[in-house]
């Protein structure tokens, strides 16, 4: 739970900085695996691209056609 805590610190902190296994890895300052890492992301984020380019963002965001992070339509207050 610490590594998910610092990887919501990292986000609020930074909220445009997208994010990958190496800036958390560079955040925490290597304490952790870039391994366990991502397999924390993968469990706790979703994955947008792959590859190097690779980063992930909170599962209540989305990524419109600009490329701006939108709140997700199903976390709507309608009925």
């Amino acid at each position: 739970m610490a590594l998910v805590r610092a990887i919501n610190e990292c986000c609020s902190l930074f909220p445009r900085m997208k994010i990958t296994t190496k800036i958390i890895h560079d955040w925490i300052g290597g304490m952790v695996s870039k391994k366990v890492i991502q397999r924390v992301l993968h469990n706790n984020f979703s994955l947008i691209g792959h590859g190097k380019s690779a980063n992930y963002v909170r599962d209540t965001q989305r990524i419109n056609g600009s490329g701006n992070l939108m709140l997700n339509d199903s976390l709507s207050w309608e009925k």
